[in-house]
């Protein structure tokens, strides 16, 4: 992921990327289209994505506006894999320490080290690798631009804060080669 960010990044300085495909889009549709809606599938304010699509009043689909709203709210089902665990006992294997010989060996390590770190070192947070400091600002900078272009709405100080949650967790991944040099994981990978 830390590739990625970096190289999309460079794309978008180069203007050979959009920042959004939307923004080119959109224009075009409202060429053709008389009414063109943006939605924020992020946004719950209305009761989340579906309700915020069928409950629109030009729609005029109240019978199923009233069926989502009845539901609930949607779950989140875009919420993403924690590879720590698959990534350190990967590491592990090419440090030697541990043998996985199958995927479910792989798999079998990587939940055993999940509950390693659970339990016995009750969650102490992992050394991580993340973007330069500067890419994240870009990315940032990005994000709220595409944001406010098709959400004027936004409060800005709410996707800060979710931004920088997402940045330090998402955007990061486990520095493996630290994690590996604490004596409690070696002991663990040599173990298991």
């Amino acid at each position: 992921i830390l590739d990625l960010v970096s190289h999309r990044l460079q794309l978008i300085k180069k203007n050979s990327l959009s920042v959004s495909h939307l923004s080119l889009l959109v224009p075009r549709l409202r060429t053709r289209f008389d009414e063109v809606l943006v939605l924020n599938f992020h946004d719950q304010s209305r009761g989340g994505p579906h309700a915020d699509l069928f409950c629109q009043p030009s729609l005029n689909m109240t019978n199923m506006c009233k069926a989502i709203r009845d539901q609930g709210p949607t779950p989140h089902t875009n919420s993403g894999v924690n590879l720590d665990y698959s990534d350190l006992a990967y590491g592990a294997k090419k440090a030697g320490l541990v043998d996985i010989d199958s995927d479910e060996r792989m798999v079998d390590v990587a939940n055993a080290a999940h509950i390693h770190h659970r339990d016995a070192l009750d969650s102490i947070p992992f050394a991580r690798v993340c973007p330069p400091s500067s890419e994240i600002e870009q990315l940032w900078n990005f994000s709220l631009s595409y944001e406010l272009e098709f959400f004027p709405e936004t409060d800005v100080d709410d996707m800060k804060s979710d931004f920088e949650t997402f940045s330090t967790v998402k955007l990061c991944k486990v520095d493996v080669e630290q994690t590996l040099k604490v004596k409690s994981w070696q002991d663990f990978f040599r173990g298991v």
